[in-house]
């Protein structure tokens, strides 16, 4: 059983540009997550996954294992299913096994620390879990959340919840995309996240930080601190 890290990094982005590559003073968010990934120590494999021609740099630099993205694993509709669909021929290529653990490293999560990722690992295999995912706490409204399809309503957590009192409502959380780690075996079985069993670990708000405008960039830039 060995430890695999796989940060996706596309270029585009539309709501704050290139933000994956954006120099800051500490670096890129890609350079980043490439420098806590390395620091960590236990990964046999480091994969950069980007349709970035400067990743195939960085992955040199950070001893990386450089991934061409396709075209249609970097559009904006593409999701993370959809990058870790793109790589099954590279796992291949470098022995990534059905019961390897895979962590996927959002380079938009700058606080995630070489301490976090060994305190995963580590926890993951004292304890023989399934895997592991960082959320944060978000108000207990949501959990009346309701999906609305051709006009009609179908609760997200059951009707008993979507119609409990505010006071009885579960607590709710997000995923926060720090770490996403569970078996590679696991995702192919039905090629989606297995989040379902997943120990969580539970962030609070600044750690949380998914850099997703440039409000939140700025407040990286203020508060990190390498």
């Amino acid at each position: 059983m060995r430890a695999v890290a796989v940060i996706p990094a596309r270029s585009g982005s539309t709501r704050v540009k290139n933000k994956n590559f954006r120099e800051s003073r500490f670096g890129s968010l890609v350079e980043i997550a490439l420098k806590d990934a390395q620091a960590a120590g236990f990964f046999s494999e480091i994969i950069l996954s980007t349709d970035s021609d400067s990743g195939k740099y960085l992955a040199e630099i950070y001893s990386a294992t450089f991934h061409q993205r396709s075209v249609e694993a970097s559009s904006d509709t593409a999701t993370a299913t959809d990058v870790l669909l793109d790589l099954k021929v590279c796992f291949k290529e470098i022995g990534v096994r059905p019961d390897d653990f895979l962590f996927y490293l959002q380079p938009t999560s700058p606080f995630r620390t070489p301490a976090l990722l060994r305190y995963a690992w580590n926890d993951i295999c004292a304890a023989q879990r399934l895997g592991l995912v960082t959320v944060s706490p978000v108000d207990s409204k949501y959990a009346k959340l309701m999906v609305v399809t051709n006009g009609d309503v179908s609760p997200v957590m059951g009707e008993e919840v979507a119609t409990a009192n505010q006071q009885a409502g579960k607590q709710v959380f997000l995923a926060n995309g720090n770490i996403f780690a569970f078996r590679w075996g696991h995702f192919l079985q039905r090629s989606v996240f297995p989040l379902s069993g997943l120990r969580a670990l539970v962030q609070g708000e600044v750690d949380s930080l998914d850099i997703d405008s440039e409000t939140d960039f700025e407040l990286f830039e203020k508060s990190y601190l390498p």
